[in-house]
């Protein structure tokens, strides 16, 4: 067995009654084995305050997740006022300009004679594609002066 694990299982108490009494007696004979023991045991105490340290007896309190609030214009409350103001605003001026337009209406009777609408129709037929007043045999003439 190695010295130093004897040094360990001689301060973890670990040793059998005759291992006991024979570090007993070699350490109070070597003055280079209590050195080493000291030095073993130092070393031993600081490893076991880190670890100490790194799983602490108390229980650790972990908070509550919480998200950070980021200012969002959409979200935001007189956002969502001045929408609404805007919005009723927008209806209230539609309904108007559907009532405006109602009473126009009202105002401007207008007597046309259907056969004036008729030929206006069939001219416009006449002049957008000639196809179409096949059955009158009118040819659009289109001339053209060069200078």
């Amino acid at each position: 067995m190695d010295r130093k694990e004897l040094f360990l299982k001689y301060i973890d108490d670990e040793l059998s009654e005759n291992e006991r009494k024979a570090m007993d007696e070699l350490l109070a004979s070597d003055q280079q084995a209590r050195e080493e023991m000291k030095d073993l045991k130092t070393a031993r105490e600081t490893m076991l305050l880190a670890l100490e340290k790194l799983n602490p007896i108390d229980s650790v309190q972990i908070p509550d997740f919480k998200r950070q609030r980021t200012f969002n214009l959409f979200h935001s409350i007189p956002f969502r006022i001045a929408a609404a103001v805007v919005l009723l605003f927008g209806v209230a001026y539609a309904l108007w300009m559907i009532g405006m337009n109602n009473t126009k209406k009202e105002d401007e009777v207008v007597m046309v004679d259907i056969t004036d609408i008729q030929q206006e129709y069939e001219d416009l037929d006449c002049y957008i594609s000639p196809n179409r007043c096949w059955h009158e045999r009118k040819i659009p003439l289109i001339i053209i002066k060069i200078k």
